[in-house]
């Protein structure tokens, strides 16, 4: 092994170690790659019906450092080789180098659409947009590391961003008139929107809280203002099913899908302010709406 293979396993007995002891040595390449399943992290999601489930994925940190440990002096070109603001990014990543004498090279591409880019993160569409990039560019990467076998065992995976320093600024597009007026409307419309009055006469700053969830709060709200109830429910959390209580602007787009059906079905009730809310939300996004419709179909 040369220096910076060596390095690498290293790294990654460490912290295989620090999981399980004994586990994996620095110079037996073999016991970190039957680790490496120690280092997954796990989250919770929920599927279209509302189920919660568990998935597990090993970061893609780590998957680096494994093509490395075993690979040595490689070369890992990423590049975007597609870019709509608002709409996708596509990306590619090229492995290549030479391993006991022979060449090698593994490429994939992938591509990222922006409807699935962080929809109710509270992101700007700017910041979303540079995410969207960063997205691609780690998802050509996986693929480019599961080709040249790193980790193919461990199917369990989740979309993650790859940091990309000293690149802040986004790729150069032509935009249309078209397109350039409807930006700027949308522009002037969030402007607008930045602050919302209270029924008490104080403000509610809504300048972190995604456009979709946003504008239905301010519909809602002047809905409600025209018949002011004391036990008006919060809009902006979730009052039902395995995520109850938390920020509404947070749930994944199969929740939210979900979670209209259920409304639909009268299996959960609610306000029509809140029902019309969790549809805006619903419409708002491609996939959520997808889901929705594909489960409202099974119903019927």
């Amino acid at each position: 092994m040369n220096v910076l293979q060596s390095y690498y396993a290293g790294v990654l007995a460490d912290l295989i170690n620090g999981k399980k002891v004994g586990t994996a040595k620095a110079d037996d390449i073999a016991t970190v790659l039957k680790g490496m399943s120690f280092l997954a992290e796990s989250s919770e999601i929920v599927d279209g019906s509302g189920a919660v489930e568990t998935i597990a994925w090993i970061p893609l940190k780590y998957k680096r450092m494994l093509f490395y440990a075993l690979y040595g002096s490689a070369r890992n070109t990423r590049t975007v080789v597609e870019f709509r603001k608002g709409e996708w990014a596509k990306a590619v990543c090229t492995l290549s180098g030479t391993l006991d004498g022979v060449n090698y090279e593994y490429k994939a591409e992938a591509t990222q659409a922006f409807t699935s880019t962080e929809p109710f993160g509270g992101l700007s569409d700017d910041v979303r947009n540079s995410r969207m990039i960063d997205y691609a560019l780690a998802k050509a990467e996986k693929i480019a590391l599961y080709n040249a076998g790193i980790c193919m065992d461990f199917t369990g995976d989740i979309e993650e961003p790859s940091p990309t320093p000293g690149n802040d600024k986004l790729p150069e597009e032509t935009v249309s008139e078209d397109v350039a007026k409807a930006l700027n409307a949308a522009l002037e419309a969030e402007k607008a929107g930045k602050t919302n009055l209270k029924d008490d006469g104080g403000v509610t700053d809504l300048s972190d809280v995604p456009t979709e969830l946003k504008n239905a709060i301010l519909e809602n709200d002047r809905k409600l203002n025209e018949n002011v109830d004391e036990d008006e429910e919060d809009l902006t959390i979730v009052n039902f099913g395995p995520q109850k209580e938390k920020p509404l602007a947070k749930m994944t787009p199969k929740y939210l899908a979900w979670m209209l059906n259920q409304l639909d079905c009268g299996k959960q009730s609610a306000s029509e302010a809140y029902y019309e809310t969790v549809k805006q939300l619903v419409m708002a996004n491609e996939l959520a709406r997808t889901i929705y419709e594909k489960n409202s179909k099974k119903a019927s």
